[in-house]
């Protein structure tokens, strides 16, 4: 066993452990303030946020060697072949706006789920 996994599954097992993975001290306060913060912010207040979050995160990326290799954070060409292939998967239509959200291509991501629930309106909740 690996000294990684001894010490994880101590720290599972114990009390402190899940506070200090869960709440960690050092992280945990200011994303709650962030939270917080964000709950009072208009929709293109949090978009501006999260874009210059990701800007800022790109930027430390690109100083390591794969992510000058990157040139375009949003290229992702597995789903596109996927699409061609099932252009009228619902699935797949949500999870590429999940993507697009995460990479706060917001108006993109939209158009996506809205084209996986005229498909599939059924499974809405898992859109």
């Amino acid at each position: 066993m690996s000294a990684a996994a001894s010490i994880s599954g101590f720290m599972k097992r114990h009390v402190v452990g899940p506070a200090l993975i869960r709440r960690n001290p050092f992280f945990y306060g200011k994303a709650r303030s962030i939270l917080e913060e964000s709950e009072s912010q208009s929709l293109s207040e949090r978009r501006a946020w999260s874009e210059a979050q990701l800007k800022r995160t790109l930027q430390f990326a690109r100083r390591t060697e794969y992510g000058r290799k990157v040139t375009d954070p949003y290229f992702f060409p597995l789903y596109e072949a996927a699409q061609d292939l099932a252009p009228n998967h619902a699935d797949l239509l949500a999870d590429q706006a999940d993507v697009l959200t995460h990479l706060s291509r917001h108006d993109e991501a939209e158009l996506k789920i809205e084209r996986a629930f005229s498909l599939n309106p059924l499974a809405a909740r898992s859109h």
